[in-house]
Order: C-alpha cells, then sequence, then structure tokens
C-alpha cells in the first residue's frame, strides 16, 4: 500500500524549498514539521555516531545535500527498497 510520512527536521526560518506536494495525498502520504529544543541533537548525533542507535536497518538511500530533490522525489515515488532517505549535509 503507498503511503509514508515525510518529517522536515532541521530547517532554518526564512528558507524556502520548492516541493511539488499535489501528489503526496494521492499515494497517502502527509509531510510534518517538527520543532524542538535542538539542544538535544548533538547527544542525538552522538549515539548514532557511536553505532547506539542502528539506522543501517531503515535508512536505505543516503543523498547529498546538492542532490536533495533526488531525496524527495525517493520520499515522492518510493519502490520496495525505500525505507528511510537521509540527506547527508557534510559533502
Amino acid at each position: 500500500m503507498p503511503g509514508g510520512r515525510v518529517g522536515l527536521i532541521g530547517y532554518r526560518m526564512g528558507r524556502g524549498v520548492e516541493l511539488e506536494s499535489a501528489r503526496w495525498p494521492l499515494k497517502l502520504m502527509e509531510m510534518i514539521g517538527t520543532m524542538g529544543p535542538g539542544r538535544y541533537m548533538p547527544a542525538a548525533a552522538g549515539l548514532v555516531s557511536r553505532g547506539a542507535i542502528r539506522t543501517d536497518e531503515v535508512i536505505t538511500h543516503v543523498v547529498d545535500l546538492s542532490d536533495a530533490g533526488k531525496a524527495f522525489h525517493l520520499a515522492d515515488e518510493p519502490g520496495d527498497e525505500v525505507i528511510r532517505v537521509a540527506i547527508r549535509a557534510d559533502s
């Protein structure tokens, strides 16, 4: 069954991103924005980098920030092999 949730995290006010969202409802997809205390991000990143939280079983695709549109395309057109897409900002 199609569907899924796209979480918009780590965004900055005053910056926009263009998304083709008209097809998402047809695929039963939703986008959610989160706002939370950023002070926990370094601790969470540390847990992931030390392997205390395993992401290899759920992140099936990693895309460079310069090609972020591909990440949204994968989320919009998932196949059986897409579970989660991560955008790498350090390259």
